[in-house]
């Protein structure tokens, strides 16, 4: 299991706790013992902080070489025969972000990426957030979800039933009095608990409405802590746990609850975002513009202001333009064949030519009346400006110090 975060260490142990579990270690001098009592006795075992190789001494156990004889399980470890016992099970976590394993452990293991991904994360924040904010609501989410597990286990169990005494039946199943009652008991239950499924859906979706209201906050907590992550590569005072993460994120919304009256029901604002944003920016990176800049951008892109096309326009430059094929028929996107039919500019470069011939593709949408969504391109007629309507007065422009503040 990989997760840098160690939350598989802690559910394992959690999964496993009743059974005894036992915990190493790859360097562990009691590594080995710890697996030949592990297999013999039948007991869970959890390796963690695991690398990308591991013993030779552990290949057997990896690849499940159990010899049988009559009634008799046995595995090879090291020099000596082992009982096998079939209630032994081998948990592995490791830490590292992006492993590389050998064909040979991934075919010999099951291998389960835990690294929380921006939906995951948005959602864990957004339990969080509720469960502050409104507990109530949040307990009564849980209940409803082990309600539904144990409606989908019974709904099982009674089809099991059914199954087993159908099978079981000789002759006539409407002369057998007991079958027809068990049938007729079966299918009350059954429709209890679709009734008692239905209402549970319901509930959950009104659930899931009111929690909804407050999904501005996670998703804001959740572009802070990513941005954070890819900083990381490139300098490693950015690095935070999740553990401190999420922490942090539930502190700045009590402390925003203190400094407030409470929010009205069904109402949710970006305070917590904003006072998340504010530690962060203070307390680590105080320094950094860019930090701000991405948060604002990753903002920006999400509620569309900022499309696809873009950004990769505005971090790849010409390098994100793909030419198709009718256009390298024609020349492609050369400036001379863009500016063929205008007046040359020898102040804008060849590449600034081509750039600005992208910009006029834009398309930006925005919000109509009725619910409608419009399209348009802001930019269209820059290109057409620049080369009949004012050339030097653009060449000026560019060459102000600060052009942007006009």
């Amino acid at each position: 299991m990989i997760y840098p975060q160690k939350y598989a260490n802690r559910w394992v142990k959690n999964l496993w706790k009743e059974s005894g579990i036992r915990i190493v270690k790859p360097h562990d001098i009691t590594l080995m013992r710890t697996m030949e009592n592990g297999v013999r006795v039948g007991i869970p075992v959890l390796l963690e902080n695991a690398g990308e190789t591991f013993e030779p001494a552990l290949t057997p156990i990896l690849n499940k070489s159990i010899t049988r004889a009559g009634t008799r399980l046995t595995m090879h470890i090291g020099d000596q025969d082992v009982d096998y016992s079939e209630d032994f099970s081998l948990h592995i976590t490791t830490t590292l972000p992006n492993p590389h394993y050998t064909p040979e452990i991934s075919n010999a293991t099951t291998i389960i990426n835990f690294i929380v991904i921006p939906a995951g994360l948005d959602e864990q924040l957004l339990a969080e957030t509720v469960c502050i904010e409104r507990p109530e609501l949040e307990a009564q989410r849980d209940s409803l979800i082990v309600q539904a597990a144990k409606d989908a286990d019974d709904t099982s169990k009674v089809e099991d039933d059914i199954f087993k005494l159908l099978s079981s039946v000789t002759g006539s199943i409407l002369d057998n009095e007991s079958v027809t009652q068990a049938l007729d008991k079966s299918k009350e239950i059954a429709g209890e608990i679709k009734k008692r499924v239905q209402e549970t859906k319901e509930t959950t979706a009104l659930i899931n409405s009111t929690r909804n209201q407050y999904l501005n906050v996670p998703r804001r907590g959740s572009f802070i802590y990513f941005v954070i992550a890819y900083m990381a590569n490139e300098d490693p005072m950015y690095q935070f746990s999740l553990t401190f993460f999420t922490n942090l994120f539930s502190k700045c919304i009590k402390e925003c609850q203190k400094q407030k009256a409470p929010l009205p029901e069904g109402v949710a604002t970006s305070a917590e975002a904003t006072a998340l944003h504010v530690n962060l920016l203070v307390d680590v990176i105080t320094k950094t513009q860019i930090f701000s800049f991405i948060i604002t951008a990753q903002v920006a892109r999400d509620r569309g202001i900022i499309s696809t096309s873009k950004w990769r326009l505005f971090l790849l430059g010409t390098s994100s333009i793909v030419s198709t094929g009718s256009d390298e028929e024609e020349g492609g996107n050369k400036p001379s064949k863009i500016f063929s039919d205008l007046q040359k500019t020898e102040f804008i470069k060849d590449e600034q030519q081509t750039l600005i011939s992208e910009l006029e593709k834009i398309v930006v949408s925005k919000s109509g009346p009725g619910n409608t969504t419009k399209q348009t391109l802001p930019l269209e007629g820059i290109k057409f400006s620049i080369a009949q309507h004012g050339t030097q007065q653009w060449e000026e422009y560019i060459n102000l110090p600060n052009p942007e503040d006009q």
